[in-house]
């Protein structure tokens, strides 16, 4: 029979190495996200202005994208739906800018100075992710709130896209 004290020093090092095992993943990811800059954004409060200057000129809808940092439903729906819209939104017929939520910096260019939060404030953003799909200042489709589903979320994006593209085009480039 394996004494007691085995049991209990089979224990302790089980325990201090999944402490270990933790600390190291937590390090991991401290050390990922301060390399990680706002660049990793698509688009970002610095290209708001040029982004809606362009789809204004363009009679092309806005998609913002309000986000809010370490949020894993934004990181998903960043990855698995929108990047693809940032890269191809030249064919696509859109501009897309994320935008967080919790951001207090002044947006560049932007007059009167608003901030991420004060610009989702004034939209009625209130949970993140939300997308909206914009013509000037105003929602031409339906926006999205949250994120869960990858499968379904990809045909309302889809849908909204084309709505949002059909209404801007019918109104031309707002002024």
């Amino acid at each position: 029979m394996t004494p007691a004290w085995r049991f209990v020093a089979r224990r302790r090092l089980l325990a201090r190495a999944a402490l270990a095992y933790l600390a190291a993943g937590a390090g991991a990811h401290d050390a990922a996200r301060a390399s990680s800059p706002d660049d990793t954004m698509l688009g970002g409060p610095s290209s708001y202005v040029p982004e809606a200057r362009l789809a204004s000129e363009r009679g092309e809808p806005l998609l913002l994208f309000f986000s809010l940092e370490g949020c894993v439903y934004c990181e998903a729906l960043r990855a698995e739906q929108l990047r693809h819209v940032h890269a191809r939104r030249e064919t696509l017929g859109v501009r897309l800018v994320e935008m967080r939520i919790d951001d207090d910096r002044p947006i560049p260019g932007l007059e009167p100075a608003r901030s991420p939060r004060q610009v989702a404030a004034a939209m009625k953003v209130r949970i993140a992710p939300t997308l909206l799909f914009l013509h000037g200042e105003r929602e031409v489709a339906e926006r999205l709130v949250g994120y869960s589903n990858q499968d379904f979320y990809g045909a309302y994006l889809d849908e909204r896209i084309a709505t949002a593209r059909a209404a801007s085009a019918a109104r031309g480039p707002s002024r």
